[in-house]
């Protein structure tokens, strides 16, 4: 499904927004992968209290979309002693149900008590689009589910961006690029910051426009840059030497 995403076997209206594919494009491509990957991928998350982060280890065993007794969540993690839920979102909002009650307290009610069943902890990771973790609506969604904070966690999709893009040689290999891609299509590649404008701008032979030096005013060039632009552009404006005048605020 993945390799058809990328090459334009599926229209982009039916997989773009669609967290169910992006989740088993990333997830069911870590499944076949050595276990630390997971493991390293998922000791990212942040709980909401304290700082003892998720650890996994070999053999995992992954359930996607499993049918409980009250919810099904999009993945289950298991190893000797976790069972670890992952939800996964992206444009859409944890599920509210009048009768049944909210998504996330659903998902930790039954996932506790077949924790309890096995003997093993039970840890809730949340995985948006948020830029920074949303506490507020996580919290709101567990309210009075007798939830251990510090198991449940926060993993945002440009972080797995982050952690694809720094994993080692021996476990990179052509799926990285992959999945890589398809994040940056859907706009949820790590941003950063101008980084990959100048290292493709220092390959090209000639310089590019907007990498030249410009005049400002009618004295002398200033190097192009937010921070030297704005100094030279104050300074000819306080001089007289630029027909406009800069307002800063």
């Amino acid at each position: 499904m993945l390799m058809a995403q990328l090459r334009g076997k599926l229209p982009t209206d039916v997989w773009l927004g669609s967290e169910d594919l992006l989740t088993s494009a990333v997830f069911g491509t870590l499944k076949n992968l050595p276990a630390s990957a997971t493991a390293e991928l998922l000791s990212r998350a942040q709980p909401l209290e304290g700082s003892t982060p998720l650890l996994l280890s070999a053999p995992l065993h992954w359930h996607f979309w499993p049918w409980w007794d009250v919810c099904e969540p999009d993945v289950v993690v298991e190893d000797e002693e976790n069972l670890c839920i992952i939800e996964a979102k992206l444009y859409s909002d944890f599920g509210e149900d009048a009768t049944a009650g909210s998504q996330l307290r659903r998902e930790w009610n039954d996932g506790f008590r077949r924790a309890q069943q096995v003997g093993k902890r039970l840890w809730l990771v949340t995985l948006t689009n948020h830029a920074s973790f949303p506490e507020e609506a996580i919290r709101r969604q567990l309210a009075r589910a007798g939830s251990e904070s510090s198991r449940v966690c926060w993993l945002s999709w440009s972080e797995i961006g982050r952690f694809l893009d720094g994993l080692g040689d021996e476990l990179a290999g052509g799926w990285r690029e992959d999945l890589l891609e398809l994040l940056s299509r859907m706009g949820l590649a790590p941003f950063d910051g101008f980084g990959e404008i100048l290292s493709y701008s220092a390959l090209i032979p000639t310089s590019l426009p907007w990498t030249e030096r410009l005049p400002l005013g009618e004295e002398k060039l200033q190097a192009v840059g937010f921070g030297p632009a704005l100094l030279a552009a104050r300074e000819c404006s306080q001089r007289g030497g630029a027909p406009w005048r800069l307002k800063l605020t």
